[in-house]
């Protein structure tokens, strides 16, 4: 018995980090991402006031999407040209 693949997508899921840490103000560009070409689902977990750290370790992932597209290189390029529209500003110490 083989299984039959119903559908046939490329899809491209990227996360998202910080380069710095700080307390967050806000996120900026989330309308804009969603409404990017291919871009399926967003999640961001962190909420205004959260402290936010460069990465350690694979949990300081603070967002991620996925997008598809008809080839694999579209999907990735649709999920990178969404995530370049997310910003996450800081209170300035």
């Amino acid at each position: 018995m083989y299984l039959t693949p119903i559908y046939k997508r490329h899809t491209y899921a990227h996360y998202l980090t910080v380069e710095q840490g700080g307390k967050l103000f806000k996120i900026t560009g989330k309308q804009q991402a969603i409404m990017s070409p291919g871009v399926k689902h967003l999640h961001i977990k962190p909420k205004k006031g959260s402290i936010l750290i460069p990465p350690i370790s694979m949990g300081h992932r603070y967002a991620y999407l996925i997008a598809n597209g008809p080839t694999s290189e579209t999907a990735k390029r649709n999920a990178l040209n969404a995530a370049s529209k997310i910003n996450f500003h800081f209170f300035k110490n």
